[in-house]
């Protein structure tokens, strides 16, 4: 189901990828539930792709309260934190969504390292979350500031490869 459900995101087909999702979750839930946390950072992902805000977000808590608990200082924690951060910034909750956003790009980029290759455009996704949220909240400053970071890592992406 998994994998089905990444190919339906890569497709376009979110809808049917976080249906997928959902049901895995539940199945996690029951039967192993030391996979619970990955579980839901997929299901939290295809709902943001979906722009289903609302749904993501209590997702997403649950599933950055784990990461908290059991992996405080993996790359993937922050990632949660900004794709918490990127379903408040969906229902305009601007200031509850800004320190999420920084503190999980912040987290990502301080263990860049630990990133697995296939997962590297996560921070851009990080950077582009805030962009999005200085654009909505009309600080325009900022946004250029985190434009030219994003091209930087485009760029020093490219350069690695």
């Amino acid at each position: 189901q998994q994998r089905l459900a990444e190919v339906l995101i890569k497709l376009n087909r979110p809808d049917e990828a976080a249906e997928l999702l959902a049901d895995n979750v539940d199945l996690y839930r029951k039967t192993y539930p030391q996979g619970l946390s990955a579980a839901l950072m997929r299901y939290g992902f295809a709902l943001l792709q979906t722009k289903n805000w609302n749904a993501a977000e209590p997702i997403l808590i649950e599933c950055l309260t784990i990461c908290e608990k059991t992996q405080p200082d993996v790359w993937s924690t922050f990632y949660t934190q900004s794709m918490l951060g990127g379903a408040l910034l969906g229902q305009k909750k601007y200031a509850d969504a800004e320190p999420l956003l920084l503190k999980g790009y912040e987290g990502m980029k301080d263990r860049q390292k630990t990133i697995p290759k296939d997962h590297k455009d996560r921070l851009f996704e990080a950077v582009e979350r805030l962009i999005q949220l200085y654009e909505a909240t009309e600080k325009k400053d900022e946004a250029a500031k985190w434009r030219t970071i994003l091209d930087a890592e485009r760029q020093g992406a490219s350069a690695s490869d």
